[in-house]
């Protein structure tokens, strides 16, 4: 043996021992090395599929909470539909003289592509053109399904994506809105889609002020009497005859049915007795009925529903709260008001008759630096008398915003100035 190898006959080589010793070598090996070239060529795409799918859940669910959180109503949709959420936007772009914007946010689930359609419309006061601008965006490529249902803890929203069989995930989120969630349409309600409704054959709504916006439709089976200047309608005006200047934005129309009663006035019932948080007897001003008010706040009511038989005011410079008031009649006189509804949608209801059976009259002083519109949530119902908005704003809409209800009374009168008055 000459240097490892063994000589014989001239001829070099390995002898048995060492070629087994090698090929037993390798045989521990292969498999080591297969198991890391599968894992180098499989497993990365696998993970990457992983992650897809989380990555487009937390992409659906984040718009749809964005959305959601700045909702006030979500309707459900049905088949390729989602759902849409809609909101307004009271922001009022005075430099560019436009009114608050309505938002309409739609989301459709396609071939597991998830598109979001948003469309936004306002109302552009210099150009007296109504504006819809619409914009589609896709969000994610490989969801399965998107299912909605409303429970407890708010609108619950399952997302399924997937990008293989063995390759797949569900989540469901929980959304909550600015204000509940609507989950139906406005037709099933007792006021219609009108913003202001005078259901008296002899009632009558009449506009003595000037550059006051309805989004929505006016309706009186009396007659429309328009003595201000720069007022606008964004839907259609029924009534018995229109007098006067009322701006008319299409496609809504002015309907004229002279002695026909088209609506009628809806029944709304009060609240149960049983159910008042507070009740007095006679006239109350709630400036002086300090256990009405929250301790830790002084501006804030504290929520529920307030009766009394007589005139119910509230005449605090400041004044918020989640409120229904019942009374003979309802005087709302404040500096800023920020009112929600706190049973059945209504803020007001007053079965006085005559003249000043709710009054808003909502005055902006001239040293009131603040550009916060007083908010009005809800409707406002007086079957036997007259609602009559007051106040004179100085600028666009900085006066008072009438939002999700209606002005439903014998006779309604808007002798204020800019006023935004917004549909349910």
């Amino acid at each position: 043996m000459i240097n490892g190898y063994s000589v014989k006959n001239g001829r070099k080589g390995f002898t048995l021992l060492e070629v087994m010793m090698v090929l037993f070598i390798i045989a521990i090996i292969t498999p080591v090395l297969g198991l890391a070239f599968y894992q180098l060529v499989t497993l990365p795409g696998e993970e990457t599929n992983r992650l897809t799918v989380s990555n487009e859940i937390h992409l659906v669910a984040s718009w749809i909470i964005s959305d959601g959180q700045k909702s006030e109503a979500f309707v459900e949709g049905n088949g390729s539909v989602f759902g849409q959420f809609r909101w307004t936007d009271y922001v009022i772009n005075q430099s560019a003289n436009e009114s608050v914007r309505e938002y309409e946010v739609t989301y459709i689930l396609t071939n597991n592509v998830v598109r979001r359609y948003e469309t936004v419309s306002w109302f552009d006061f210099t150009k007296e053109i109504y504006i819809n601008n619409s914009k589609a965006i896709d969000i994610a490529r490989h969801i399965n399904s998107l299912d909605s249902n409303f429970s407890a803890q708010g609108l619950e929203v399952t997302i399924n994506a997937g990008v293989s069989t063995k390759i797949s995930k569900t989540e469901t989120i929980y959304v909550t809105s600015r204000i509940n969630y609507a989950g139906t349409e406005t037709a099933g309600l007792p006021w219609g889609p009108n913003v202001v409704l005078a259901g008296n054959s002899n009632g009558a709504i009449t506009i003595s002020g000037r550059a006051n916006f309805f989004a929505g439709p006016l309706h009186s089976d009396g007659d429309i009497i328009v003595t201000g200047q720069d007022d606008a309608v964004q839907g259609d005006v029924m009534c018995s005859h229109l007098t006067g200047n009322l701006k008319v934005i299409a496609p809504g129309e002015i309907i004229q049915s002279p002695n026909n009663t088209i609506w009628g006035m809806p029944h709304i019932d009060p609240v149960n007795p049983s159910e008042y948080t507070f009740d007095w007897t006679g006239n109350v001003n709630l400036e002086n009925k300090l256990e009405v008010w929250d301790t830790s706040n002084p501006t804030q009511l504290l929520p529920g529903i307030y009766h009394c038989n007589g005139t119910l005011t509230v005449g605090r410079q400041f004044a918020s709260g989640t409120v229904t008031f019942i009374a003979d009649k309802i005087l709302l006189n404040s500096g800023y008001c920020n009112l929600q509804p706190y049973r059945n949608d209504l803020l007001c209801w007053a079965n006085a008759s005559g003249q000043d059976v709710i009054v808003i009259d909502y005055a902006k002083e001239s040293y009131q630096f603040w550009r916060t519109p007083g908010i009005f949530q809800g409707v406002l119902y007086a079957p036997n008398g007259e609602i009559e908005l007051r106040g004179s704003g100085s600028k666009k809409y900085d006066q008072g915003i009438l939002t999700e209800g209606a002005i439903v009374a014998k006779e309604v009168t808007i002798s204020g100035d800019y006023w935004y008055l917004n549909r349910w």
